[in-house]
């Protein structure tokens, strides 16, 4: 088998949870406790589904939420605005309406 036949079996949910025990863990109690909650939440997960995989790390979700203004402190809350944020819309896209990419995401 050549190697680029090879895919890989790590899932969005694993790279969460692990995110939160190798990266987080001892470093910061809030991205651990967020992280591990989020590779269990299946509707953050089906958003991260839709946008292109290098996009999917878990920093990037992290930041850009804080970023926004959105509750770091608390999973509950987390999951609220990242579920009422995570999808565009038109009115967030300034140059027409949202399109779908050939990695199946979506990009203004």
């Amino acid at each position: 088998m050549h190697a680029c036949a090879i895919i890989d079996p790590v899932t969005v949910a694993s790279m969460y949870a692990e995110f939160a025990l190798r990266e987080a863990h001892g470093v910061s109690p809030m991205y651990e406790w967020l992280t591990l909650a989020i590779s269990d939440d299946e509707q953050i997960l089906a958003l991260l589904d839709t946008v292109p995989a290098p996009k999917r790390q878990p920093n990037l979700l992290l930041g850009v939420v804080r970023l926004l203004g959105g509750p770091v402190d608390d999973p509950a809350a987390f999951h609220d605005f990242a579920v009422a944020n995570g999808r565009p819309s038109n009115r967030n896209c300034v140059h027409g309406p949202p399109r779908p990419t050939r990695q199946g995401g979506v990009r203004c």
